[in-house]
């Protein structure tokens, strides 16, 4: 039924959305890392959901104070300098997840409400 390919195409987006927003939330505590963002389009023949893009958020984090290891002659030195700070907007991820989630029960909702109507008519039909 086509209901059903229109939901599964949707959960597997719906399922990298929500591992890129696990990994930008587990990423921010790491210096440097720049979150990442999922882009939607419509699926083949207008029917269903891909992604069409996940793309690095290039805005900057903010200056923060840590541990650096300039070589210094032949060795690693550690001093304390100013490095960027993960670019990760939790309530932002947050908000992503949860929007994420409402669309996967709404989808799953679907697909189980099609298997019962396919299931009432197989058992009409017999």
């Amino acid at each position: 039924m086509r209901v059903m390919d229109v939901a599964t195409s949707a959960l597997g987006a719906l399922s990298v959305s929500l591992q890129v927003s696990a990994n930008n939330l587990a990423n921010v505590n790491t210096n440097g890392f720049k979150q990442s963002d999922v882009r939607f389009e419509t699926g083949p023949g207008d029917q269903g959901v891909r992604i069409s893009e996940i793309r690095k958020d290039a805005t900057p984090g903010s200056p923060v104070e840590a541990p650096v290891y300039p070589v210094v002659g032949r060795q690693y030195e550690q001093r304390m300098g100013w490095v960027e700070s993960s670019n990760t907007d939790v309530p932002r991820q947050f908000t992503d997840m949860i929007s994420a989630s409402n669309a996967w029960k709404a989808n799953v909702a679907s697909i189980r409400t099609a298997d019962d109507m396919l299931g009432y008519l197989v058992d009409e039909v017999v």
